[in-house]
């Protein structure tokens, strides 16, 4: 299977991905959390429907949008190669429903990278490839454009995942475990127990099924074994259920007979008890009727009593109110004053006001005419104080006019003499540099002019020659470094295996099998003469690095030596330049200042004229003032005129209101024109209290005739309910309801209707027991005849645990598990040589023990894992690794998945990784998911994963190309 191209919409947080795959190793690259894994999931997804947790957390949440029902799905789609044939299979999800769909395509025309790292454009009609070089960006975009022919294969979940397992020639599970390598597999053949590496391998072979079945089986051989008890003790039970089928037929007979003479007796009682009942019912309708009369009597008697009380209440208001109509004579005449002291008040108050407003007025009247004089006296006085006041402000503008010149001068002359002092000190810092530069750099720089630009392409230049230098020793000493790692690696690993032989006593630390103390004599040399050459060359290389890294010492200290004085040129350049335009700054300051001294002389002059102009200035200044608050005031206050006229009015007013004051105090003596106010607003409010309870006394009385109606009402109503009330009285003596009667024959149908519920709860009870007879009869009856069915279905199960037994025997570790890894070890040992022997190792061959342990065979004969380089071991892991994906796909491996092949794997190995991945040729497609940068120089194809807000984001990287 090839699989090339993946799309991805709302799967987990990718929103819109698509993917074309090609042969060679296609990376893809990403942070942790952006997503990439979730494509790995997506191709297992895609082919059988595998995933983590639930399926509705593959619909991204976060990308729905309740606006855009289309968003509240997701879907993923997969093309695959496998055998010439191309298939697209789409699976689809929604909140509620799923859908699956597998397609046959037809391709037109598509182009595919290979491994050769050229494109092939195939058609129908003919064939070309195109080298990278010429793989321009016009052709990538167009380069997974297709047209093709789809044909729909199969529809439904079950449907779509048997018809990929028939195309694939092998069922889901063992499918991914062949291809799919999960993070620190690869780590974990190298560094995992020899138990623990079987059990793994067994695992991804599908040994681990068998397993589980074989432990599985014990639950099913319980089941069986359980019903063969409970069927052995039916059995024995059989031959006792003829005695108890008789004995159930006797208990039957008599209790027939039990059951006709309840009923008999049950006939009697109940017709007596039907008479009690017709007797007792007439009784307790009378009973009713009585008590019905009774409570009716009772209500109206009350309700004749609360009449009655209502006619008292209404002749108590009747009296009141012809007290009322008394009352309201006598308030009259108190009444119709109100008004008239009321009108008397309010002139009273306009006339004092009218005194008041006048009085005001006069006052107002004599201001005018007071500032009126004042502004006639100081006329002139107010044209030569405005005169005066404009030229004191024009002289004093033009005085501070000359002082703001003379302190712009003043600062001219301080600026001139600070641009001096700089010239100065910025002199002598270039001075002091190139000191500096002749101490340290001119041994290497033979121009001591100051000339900056030159100096800077030098320090540049030489910055560079010196970097080169200084890489090729780095680079001298990674190598090296890289021999002193491999060196400590195998005198580390000889340490280990010393240690180990010496731990256990003639026994094998790696298989724990008997070994002789010659042999582990002969191991333990082996190490320490491994240890010992290693050691020498580690000694030779570690005193060469030491002598490198003191010449790349010097090398540095040139180059710091440069880069501490390069920022610095830039600046003492701009320092130069900027002295230059300080002198030529400091010339136009000398012309300026020569202005100082007819500036000074102006000064004086309008100092003394302004002196001169003040003094009269301030000697008029309080008759001005006098003359413009005059004016204002008049501007403020009514014109003189007009005031006079407004006396006359006023006095006319006050006339008028007198005159009405005094015609009233002639129809009331109370009334005078001095009468004190409090006295009548005395007055006032006594006769508004008497107006209240007047008004109040009317309202009271024009409910009278509606009284005397309701009066008389009442008494019609006393009349009918006495009636009523005696009619009543007269059908309860024609009743005649006796209570102790009643009671008597009450008791009786009581006993009679207890008698009748014992006897048919006996008969009820009677009946279940029969039933439960003739049940249990049956049932004896049914069980006599399962009796022989349940003696051959036993022998069927003893004879089905036997089976049972055979097939858990033959699941076991010696049964087919141990005939599978017998037969698959040659088939992984010989593909894991064929592997191993491209990596260009010094070892001719490799074999597997029966724990799939590993040993290689080269010049010095067998060596154990332990033994090999930490490089050699990923070697040997990975080959074991794809020999299993081999094995499974019957020889016909053509992708797998790495997935973080490099976690768990210190630097060093990371390294030997890369480069293996990089020259492995035999698999046309090896896909890689990783953080890991460093394997982008391994890769065919780089796809970049971000997540931006959430959402990942799949990009092909240009570049490598």
């Amino acid at each position: 299977m090839i699989f090339t191209r993946l799309e991805l919409k709302n799967f987990k947080s990718h929103k819109s991905s698509v993917i074309d795959f090609s042969n060679g190793i296609n990376i893809i690259l990403g942070e942790n959390g952006a997503g990439k894994s979730s494509i790995f999931e997506a191709i297992s997804f895609a082919l059988f429907k595998q995933h983590d947790g639930k399926i509705n957390n593959l619909i991204n949440s976060n990308i729905s949008n309740k606006h855009n029902s289309s968003n509240n799905s997701m879907s993923v789609s997969l093309d695959f190669n496998v055998n010439g044939n191309n298939y697209r299979v789409i699976r689809k999800r929604t909140e509620t429903k799923s859908n699956s769909e597998l397609f046959f395509v037809e391709n037109v025309y598509e182009t595919k990278i290979n491994s050769k790292n050229t494109f092939k454009e195939i058609s129908k009609d003919n064939f070309k490839e195109i080298s990278k070089d010429n793989f321009n960006d016009n052709y990538k975009e167009n380069a997974s454009q297709k047209n093709e022919n789809k044909t729909k294969l199969v529809s439904g979940e079950k449907e779509v995942n048997s018809e990929i397992e028939r195309i694939l020639t092998m069922d889901a599970e063992l499918f991914l475990n062949a291809i799919y390598i999960k993070q620190g597999e690869i780590a974990d053949l190298i560094t995992k127990t020899p138990a623990e590496k079987k059990k793994l391998i067994a695992k991804l072979l599908g040994i681990e099924s068998l397993e589980n079945a074989w432990k599985n089986s014990n639950h099913l051989l319980n089941v069986y074994e359980s019903k063969k008890e409970r069927l052995k003790a039916l059995v024995e039970t059989g031959s006792k259920l003829d005695k108890r089928l008789k004995d159930l037929n006797l208990s039957l007979k008599a209790l027939n007979i039990e059951e006709s003479d309840i009923s008999d007796e049950i006939k009697k009682v109940d017709m007596l008890f039907k008479e009690k009942t017709e007797k007792i019912e007439v009784l307790e309708n009378k009973k009713k009727t009585f008590n019905e009369l009774r409570i009716k009597e009772e209500n109206e008697i009350k309700n004749l009593k609360s009449i009655l009380k209502d006619k008292e209440i209404l002749k108590k208001q009747l009296n009141q109110i012809e007290e009322n109509e008394k009352k309201i004579k006598d308030l009259k005449t108190n009444v119709e004053k109100l008004p008239i002291y009321e009108s008397f008040l309010e002139s009273q108050q306009k006339v004092e006001k009218l005194f008041f407003e006048k009085n005001n007025l006069i006052s107002e009247k004599n201001a005018v005419e007071k500032y009126q004089s004042i502004v006639d006296e100081n006329k002139q006085i107010f044209k030569e104080y405005t005169l005066l006041e404009n030229e004191l402000k024009s002289l004093i503008n033009e005085k501070n006019e000359i002082e703001g010149d003379l302190k712009v001068l003043s600062e001219i002359h301080s600026q001139k003499e600070e641009l001096g002092k700089e010239i100065k000190n910025d002199s002598e810092k270039i001075i002091n540099f190139f000191k500096i530069l002749k101490e340290k750099v001119f041994s290497l720089y033979d121009n001591e002019t100051e000339d900056f630009e030159k100096l800077s392409r030098f320090f540049v230049s030489k910055t560079q020659e010196l970097n080169m230098e200084k890489n090729e020793f780095q680079k001298t000493i990674e190598t090296i470094q890289g021999r002193v790692a491999s060196y400590n690696e195998k005198i580390k690993n000889s340490n280990e295996g010393i240690e180990d032989l010496n731990t256990f006593d003639n026994e094998c630390p790696l298989c724990l099998s008997s070994i002789t103390d010659e042999k582990k004599e002969n191991l333990i040399n082996s190490y320490n003469e491994v240890i010992k050459k290693n050691n020498q060359l580690l000694k030779s290389d570690n005193k060469y690095i030491a002598s490198l890294k003191l010449q790349m010492k010097e090398v540095e200290d040139k180059i710091s030596d440069l880069e501490s004085i390069k920022p610095q040129i830039p600046i003492y350049s701009s320092l130069k330049e900027k002295i230059k335009e300080s002198i030529i700054k400091s010339k136009k300051f000398e012309a300026e200042i020569s202005l100082l001294d007819i500036k000074n002389r102006k000064q004086l002059e309008l100092i003394t004229k302004i002196d001169k102009k003040e003094k009269r200035f301030q000697e008029i200044k309080k008759p001005y003032e006098n003359y413009a608050k005059s004016k204002g005031a008049l501007e403020a206050l009514p014109k003189l005129n007009v005031l006079k006229n407004q006396e006359k009015q006023f006095k006319r007013q006050i006339d008028k209101e007198v005159s009405y004051l005094k015609e009233e105090n002639l129809n009331d003596s109370f009334l005078k024109l001095n009468v004190k106010e409090e006295l009548l607003l005395e007055k006032i409010n006594l006769y508004k209290n008497s107006k209240e309870y007047y008004n109040k006394l009317l309202g009271a009385i024009e409910s009278k005739k509606s009284l005397i109606k309701q009066l008389e009402d009442k008494e019609k109503e006393i009349f009918k309910k006495e009636t009523y009330i005696n009619q009543l009285n007269e059908n309860l003596k024609e009743n005649g309801f006796n209570e102790e009667e009643f009671e008597k024959n009450k008791l009786s149908y009581e006993n009679t209707r207890e008698r009748l519920n014992q006897l048919n709860g006996n008969l009820k009870e009677l009946i279940g027991k029969k039933t439960v007879t003739i049940e249990n009869i049956e049932d004896l009856s049914q069980q006599l005849g399962e009796f022989e069915e349940n003696k051959n279905e036993f022998s069927y199960t003893n004879e089905f645990l036997v089976i049972l037994k055979d097939i858990r025997t033959l699941f076991s570790k010696d049964g087919v598990q141990k005939d599978l890894r017998n037969r698959s070890k040659p088939i992984i040992e010989k593909n894991t040589n064929s592997f191993f022997e491209d990596f260009n190792f010094p070892y001719s061959s490799l074999k597997l023990d029966d724990d799939f342990d590993i040993s290689v065979i080269g010049s010095n004969g067998e060596t154990n894992l332990s033994m090999v380089s930490g490089g050699e071991k990923i070697a040997i892991a990975l080959a074991l690794r794809l020999a299993i994906t081999e094995s499974l796909s019957s020889n016909n491996m053509e992708t797998i998945l790495l997935d973080e092949p490099t976690i768990h794997l210190d630097q060093y190995r990371r390294k030997e990784l890369i480069e293996i991945l990089r020259g492995m040729n035999k698999i046309p497609q090896i896909i890689i998911v990783t953080h890991d940068e460093e394997l982008e120089t391994a890769a065919d194809v780089i796809f970049k994963v971000e997540k931006t807000q959430g959402i990942s984001k799949v990009k092909i990287q240009d570049n490598i190309f």
